[in-house]
């Protein structure tokens, strides 16, 4: 007997087929955004724009990046709108109204602002003081910023958008304890996320960094889902404490982001003089920055996206030695799946450029096949 239901898969086949599409679009609307803001030279008539109504340098640069970030996000935020959000409304993934999917773009605006304003500072005071070696001390910087957006995110990200509170006492809660002392993990307790208030399908994560490391559970989990595949779960995020691989990741980003800043800062002069800046670190330069080091990083996706893959395989089986059943992880992820409509298998682009975790059907193989070695 199939673990998935027949209907929720031909249900996923139809939703992907049109994710699929809407993707594509999406991907094309956004370059042409892009080619159209810089050849109608948008930066430096938005730049000229602030400067003749505001006479103080630092508001202009507040103001610019201000302006530029919400003409970017509400072109996004349309597209977001009609290609994504209203397909996961039709197929009944999207539990969330507009006005708080809007509320919630809004709060991430606000996030990104702050992010891109102290960022852009930094990048033009780094280029106008150290020009040889700018991108060597913004590189720094943002390995640090990341561990910082790690260690807060439990703490003061997330609460701006989820619910985060104490997992519910009961027998549920008793069992995954057990669990947990059985992996020889100390935490003070595990989370429940209202996930629920956003969307209809279930998740789990390890978030946070040292004395802000925290297991969340979605709360449908409880709701859908038998004892044994909540354990089985949740073992698969101890498994990533275990195996240490947040801060694994950490490494590998940290590198990515010095290796492709590197290779910004050769191209950049160059870049600079075709689009006739003014210097390396004009204020009007900020948009170009994003896409170029965007760009760069491109390259570098297969390679965080292989180790992800890599990771998530390691932190399934290391479930499976946990867990009495391994099964009930197969039956976990098949749940999963079906309530997502999540794809059972990728193509070769997929792999290399978007998804972060092996194919579901093949992870749901391999639970079976450490199932068939235990017995």
């Amino acid at each position: 007997m199939s673990l998935y239901d027949k209907e929720r898969r031909k249900l996923a086949r139809e939703y992907n087929r049109q994710k699929d599409l809407r993707k594509i679009i999406n991907k094309f609307a956004l370059i042409f955004f892009w080619i159209l803001f810089f050849v109608l030279s948008l930066e430096t008539r938005l730049y000229n724009t602030v400067r003749a109504v505001l006479d103080n340098r630092e508001l202009t640069i507040i103001l610019f990046i201000f302006l530029f970030l919400l003409l970017y996000s509400l072109f996004r935020g349309i597209l977001n709108y009609f290609l994504i959000y209203r397909l996961e409304v039709k197929y009944d993934l999207r539990n969330h109204s507009t006005t708080g999917w809007v509320m919630d773009n809004i709060k991430s605006f606000l996030i990104s602002f702050l992010f891109l304003y102290f960022a852009g500072r930094f990048f033009i005071f780094l280029s106008a003081s150290y020009p040889q070696n700018w991108w060597i001390y913004f590189a720094v910087a943002g390995i640090i910023f990341s561990l910082i957006i790690t260690f807060l995110l439990p703490v003061v990200i997330l609460p701006l958008f989820y619910n985060l509170t104490p997992y519910p006492e009961g027998p549920v809660k008793e069992h995954i304890m057990k669990t947990i002392e059985r992996a020889g993990i100390v935490f003070d307790d595990i989370y429940e996320i209202d996930l629920s208030s956003r969307v209809n399908y279930a998740n789990a994560a390890v978030i946070g960094l040292g004395k802000t490391r925290k297991i969340v559970l979605g709360d449908r989990l409880q709701q859908k889902y038998e004892v044994d595949e909540i354990e089985a779960i949740t073992a698969h995020e101890l498994a990533h404490h275990v195996n240490g691989d947040i801060y694994k990741n950490l490494i590998i980003n940290s590198i990515i982001i010095l290796l492709s800043l590197k290779i910004v800062y050769h191209v950049w002069p160059c870049l600079i003089e075709i689009a006739g800046y003014s210097s390396l670190g004009a204020v009007y330069s900020l948009p170009l920055l994003l896409i170029v080091w965007g760009v760069v990083s491109i390259f570098f996706r297969p390679l965080q996206l292989f180790w992800s893959r890599y990771r998530e395989r390691k932190a399934d089986d290391y479930a499976c030695q946990l867990i009495d059943n391994p099964a009930s992880l197969a039956k976990g992820l098949a749940k999963l799946a079906d309530e997502s409509l999540a794809k059972l298998s990728y193509n070769r682009y997929e792999l290399l450029f978007e998804v972060s975790h092996p194919p579901i059907g093949s992870r749901v193989d391999q639970a079976f096949e450490k199932e068939n070695i235990k017995e």
